[in-house]
């Protein structure tokens, strides 16, 4: 088993000129070095590899509270985004959101 190129395999390549990852498809068979030359001949605009968009905040809203759950619970009644701790509604702030009535 040949592990010596695992690494280099694994990698994004950085354009030198603007830092962007550039996005290389290597089981379609392109080639590093001319996706990274395209991507310069574009003026650092085209085969940028996107980020995925950020994740949603999951930090507890509690006052005091900075605790970060893997998976955030949201309470039925007020609809806030609190930790495993502050779940009860007794444990955090719950009132539960006005409807304008008209």
């Amino acid at each position: 088993m040949n592990c010596g190129n695992v690494f280099s395999q694994s990698t994004v390549p950085v354009c030198p000129l603007c830092g962007q990852a550039v996005s290389v498809s290597r089981s379609r068979g392109e080639d590093v070095d001319t996706q990274v030359e395209r991507h310069i001949s574009s003026g650092c605009r085209h085969h940028v590899l996107q980020r995925p968009p950020p994740r949603p905040s999951s930090s507890c809203t509690q006052r005091g509270c900075k605790r970060r759950d893997l998976v955030p619970y949201t309470c039925p009644q007020c609809e806030r985004t609190v930790c495993i701790r502050h779940r009860q509604p007794m444990d955090h702030p719950c009132h539960p959101p006005v409807i304008p009535v008209h």
